[in-house]
């Protein structure tokens, strides 16, 4: 999340997305990147602000990524969807093609579930705003209340329509029993630092991505350009800037009544409680979510704040004296236990899927990727174990982001009908790849850009392979359109329901 939002990442690809909206940003965009000199930001550009978020979005966005490979929660959930959407890829494959009906109505669980009662009157208030030779909804039998989900969701290819409809009766349950195992991990808690709505797993990555990207603001353009930032966030309003905005006070000593007469505002405890927060374990129960973490150390620093940050301790010592205070597994053996997990969790699967080898190629295909990110789990918390400050402090960490595990991009160019000429990218690296998604011409595909995947930001010794993400970047976002909308962006979910409509002549409606 960024405050003009400019870019976004998914952890079930796992991937970056970064949109531009004028050749001005990208060119912005590029400068920074480079590393090679101060990106120009006149002190009257209408655009600033934007100009200062678009240059510091590659800290914002590999924070992202390098917590989520930090992270058990993150990590284990972004497997369970990934294994989850596979699952259903039969079903969703078998839905686009059938030539039953003409209509899906989403979350395709939640239609599933009404009866056929509640289902004609959604089809009465649905049916006016469609083509009239277009209106056959598709009708599954009813999905229980209470269900069973499947020891297995890999089924044999269906022969007739009935078999058809048994394997997305099948994929159903088997989506929904990962939607209830995934549910803990993401739901949060009732009561909030902010004293509203729900304080979820979100709040405390974009804390430790804002804080990254502030000290990238620093380092990029300045302190005064960091006050900017500051002030942006504080202005803006929204529950992340001003979570982010509370705890920079808070775990600071900005809000000490004797901050004056201390020394000044000390941001490495904050950077501090950004790692700690994301280094719980399985053993820690509920304590261990980033959360959990968060408002607790909020609530005890409010509290008796020389409990919590006591004089003289470094980051990495702070880090442990957090450990003991909550009875949580030391944050070093904490990442070794989740990394023994998660490879418990893809051999598993690799048995099952293998017992299957035909049937379930691509979900062997998504283990081999996951592979790959758990080798760049391995590489991470290597370092992180050997040295905490070099991930704490964000300065060093900033220092060689090559060093550190990287994931594709994937750069959006909004600029004109057609993109960008494809001249501007003569220099990217000759493994870049050109308009897989966007809406160019193909008269225009040679001679223009709409969108570019590249491997990664930086090269680097640990990454994750592109090829798997770009093939099922498509089909993923559209099993996430399908199942919880909630979670695509709109400007997604307005290709998606285009490419259903293109490829597959299927009109998808969102239920309200």
């Amino acid at each position: 999340m960024l405050v003009q939002n400019f870019g976004g990442f998914t952890p079930s690809l796992p991937g970056i997305d970064i949109r531009f909206p004028s050749p001005e940003h990208l060119a912005h965009f590029e400068i920074a990147w480079s590393r090679q000199a101060r990106p120009p930001l006149p002190d009257d550009h209408p655009d600033r602000l934007g100009l200062i978020c678009v240059g510091t979005v590659v800290e914002h966005e590999l924070r992202h990524f390098h917590d989520f490979l930090l992270n058990r929660d993150m990590l284990l959930t972004s497997w369970l969807r990934r294994r989850m959407s596979l699952n259903a890829l039969p079903a969703i494959i078998w839905l686009m093609k059938s030539e039953a009906f003409d209509v899906i109505p989403y979350p395709v669980i939640d239609w599933a579930k009404l009866p056929e009662r509640a289902r004609a009157g959604r089809r009465a208030e649905l049916s006016p705003i469609l083509p009239e030779k277009r209106r056959r909804f598709w009708n599954p039998r009813m999905l229980p209340a209470r269900i069973t989900a499947p020891k297995s969701a890999i089924v044999d290819p269906p022969r007739t329509e009935a078999e058809a409809e048994e394997m997305i009766r099948t994929g159903l349950k088997a989506v929904r029993g990962d939607l209830a195992t995934i549910a803990p991990l993401r739901y949060g808690l009732d009561n909030t630092p902010l004293g509203q709505g729900r304080f979820t797993p979100r709040f405390a990555y974009e804390l430790s991505a804002l804080n990254a990207q502030f000290h990238s603001v620093i380092k990029t353009y300045g302190f005064d350009e960091g006050r900017e930032f500051l002030s942006m966030l504080a202005d803006q309003g929204t529950t992340y800037s001003r979570l982010f905005i509370e705890a920079m006070e808070l775990f600071t000593g900005a809000r000490r009544s004797d901050a004056a007469r201390l020394e000044p505002i000390h941001l490495p405890r904050l950077s501090a409680v950004a790692t700690w927060i994301m280094t719980g374990c399985a053993e820690d129960g509920t304590k261990g979510g980033p959360a959990t973490r968060l408002a607790t150390l909020m609530d005890q620093t409010r509290a008796a704040w020389d409990s919590v940050f006591p004089d003289g301790l470094s980051p990495a010592a702070l880090m442990d004296h957090w450990d003991e205070q909550t009875g949580a597994v030391p944050f070093r053996q904490s990442l070794e236990r989740t990394q023994k997990e998660l490879e418990n969790h893809l051999a598993a699967a690799r048995i099952l899927f293998g017992a299957f080898a035909k049937e379930a190629a691509h979900q062997l295909e998504a283990v081999s990727t996951y592979d790959a990110v758990l080798s760049c789990r391995r590489a991470l918390i290597d370092a992180v174990i050997a040295d905490p400050l070099t991930y704490v402090d964000p300065g060093l960490w900033m220092e060689n982001l090559g060093n550190w595990p990287q994931c594709p991009v994937h750069m959006k160019f909004s600029a004109g009908r057609f993109g960008l000429p494809r001249a501007h990218f003569a220099n990217y690296p000759d493994d870049t790849r050109y308009n897989l998604s966007s809406a160019v011409p193909p008269e225009h595909a040679d001679s223009h850009v709409g969108d570019a995947y590249l491997r990664s930001f930086f090269p680097s010794l640990h990454d994750i392979p592109s090829a798997p993400v770009i093939k099922h970047q498509q089909i993923n976002l559209l099993f996430e359109l399908l199942v919880e909308p909630e979670s695509v962006r709109p400007i997604d979910a307005m290709a998606l329901r285009d490419f259903a409509e293109t490829n597959w002549g299927k009109t998808l409606v969102q239920l309200l």
